[in-house]
């Protein structure tokens, strides 16, 4: 048993089974829920997302221990196939990232200055942060995750960083590289790279996502923005296991009508790239 929330419909009927309802009954359920019904005045799970899953289930619901939670990692990578190893947190993922985007630049800058950059960028917190911020920042070990793929596809709507778009990290370097080289880095590393979501399992599944499950359904079939909606994971600095991860679900790319902001969408299931081994 799976909560799965990759597509509204297969949210729908992973609950369905969770909850042993129909998938019919459980939209009826949902969709009865009115925009003023569970309204947070203390914190979100005991206010709204425990109460909302009781009342749609029509019970109380514990945690599950027998069951698997899927979670997408949003990332910008060149090679899917990497994520067999897993998913790392960023400290050992950091010098990695270097490596990968000095290639992009290696016509521009030798190694000796590529690690001189590195050094004077690290030592000036990235472009000039406070020590405080970049502090705040690395305490964020990751990796990271939505519980709702659809959280990650619209950023503008729902508050998130553009993952898909570029890291935090990319962006500082990136940042910096063109101040001082006047070369566009991040120009570089959009050509060289494509957005997916990763799909990795973690054990049992809690009430609270359960809960996020019906309040993230509700609000996509009521048409209402997805802006803070939703749960997220982090592993704390532990490294996602390579027999977490399912596969690499291709993200399809494009810009809205003045090119404010990018555009995101799901690749048709054909296109997505399982990660187990031998598969």
């Amino acid at each position: 048993m799976n909560l799965d929330c990759e597509t509204i419909e297969i949210a729908e009927t992973s609950l369905a089974a969770i909850l042993r309802v129909t998938r019919s009954e459980l939209r009826r359920r949902i969709d009865a829920i009115r925009q003023t019904d569970f309204e947070i005045k203390t914190n979100t799970q005991n206010d709204r997302l425990l109460p909302m899953l009781q009342t749609v289930a029509g019970r109380v619901v514990a945690d599950l221990d027998d069951g698997q939670t899927c979670w997408f990692h949003a990332t910008r990578v060149s090679d899917f196939t990497s994520f067999r190893e897993g998913i790392w947190p960023l400290p050992k993922n950091i010098n990695r990232i270097w490596d990968t985007l000095y290639v992009l630049v290696s016509d521009c800058i030798t190694p000796q200055g590529w690690k001189k950059f590195r050094y004077e960028t690290e030592e000036g917190n990235y472009g000039g942060h406070s020590s405080d911020v970049i502090r705040c920042w690395m305490a964020n070990l990751g990796p990271y995750a939505f519980l709702y793929a659809a959280s990650a596809l619209n950023p503008s709507d729902t508050g998130n960083h553009d993952f898909l778009g570029k890291s935090e990290l990319v962006d500082f370097i990136a940042t910096c590289f063109q101040r001082e080289f006047k070369v566009s880095l991040l120009d570089r590393y959009h050509a060289a790279t494509r957005p997916a979501l990763i799909k990795f399992t973690t054990p049992g599944i809690k009430a609270v996502d359960l809960g996020a499950t019906v309040d993230c359904i509700l609000h996509q079939i009521k048409g209402w923005s997805l802006c803070n909606v939703g749960t997220c994971f982090s592993a704390d600095g532990m490294e996602i296991a390579a027999d977490q991860t399912l596969k690499a679900i291709p993200i399809l790319e494009g810009l809205t009508r003045f090119g404010s902001h990018a555009v995101y969408a799901l690749s048709p299931k054909s296109a997505h790239i399982s990660l187990r081994s031998g598969e």
